[in-house]
């Protein structure tokens, strides 16, 4: 059989404990199974991940994009948020945009205003 499990690592939140494929606890019963998967290349660890990822969680990922916290843009490559803006994934919403507010920050930003107020050059 050709079938072979590649194991991310995991961060536990609460303790800050990494577990890997090396170092999860398995259930008495099933350790020499385990141990036999391991030794035989079916379940094969990877080690190439960043440490920086292990505390995002696909799940805190997917609460924020519901919620529409923009903060869930840096905790996926750039493509990825793309991609899931422009086919409204994940049920995305686009931020709501204040039209008036913009129109007359257009207008400040035309007449030489800063923040609403006359620049005083044109006093």
């Amino acid at each position: 059989n050709d079938l072979k499990l590649y194991v991310y690592p995991l961060l536990d939140q609460k303790t800050d404990r990494l577990f890997t494929v090396d170092s999860l606890e398995v259930a008495p019963g099933l350790r020499k199974l385990y141990g036999y998967l391991v030794q035989r290349g079916c379940i094969t660890p990877l080690d190439n991940h960043h440490a920086e990822y292990l505390k995002i969680f696909s799940r805190d990922v997917l609460a924020r994009i519901k919620r529409g916290d923009a903060s869930w843009e840096t905790m996926v490559p750039p493509g990825v948020a793309t991609v899931i803006k422009e086919k409204h994934f994940f049920e995305y919403q686009p931020p709501e945009i204040d039209l008036a507010a913009e129109a007359l920050d257009g207008i400040a930003k035309d007449r030489g205003d800063v923040n609403g107020l006359p620049s005083r050059s044109g006093v």
